[in-house]
């Protein structure tokens, strides 16, 4: 609802402060993220960043399904997220 409010034609949007969402938004990441540091399940990099980097991924997937539902695939922010964490580069042979 929020995207489309956004996105959307200005006629008959109510008064709303959008940025109150995406800093909440990002708030909610940086909590999660900064609460895996302290149990040691992430390495630690900067929180901001890091929420940044999770936002920008659901919200593109969300545009992504929003533009071509002929390609909506419900995995897809599960996926992108696990990939995000996991990472591309080559595991070192310990």
């Amino acid at each position: 609802m929020i995207h489309n409010l956004v996105f959307g034609p200005p006629q008959g949007v109510p008064e709303y402060d959008f940025e109150r969402y995406h800093r909440r938004m990002l708030d909610a990441i940086k909590k999660i993220y900064l609460e895996g540091i302290s149990r040691q399940e992430v390495m630690g990099e900067d929180a901001d960043d890091v929420a940044v980097l999770v936002l920008s991924l659901i919200d593109f997937c969300l545009h992504l399904d929003y533009l071509h539902p002929e390609s909506q695939d419900p995995q897809r922010p599960e996926r992108l997220l696990r990939l995000t964490f996991d990472g591309i580069g080559q595991r070192k042979e310990e």
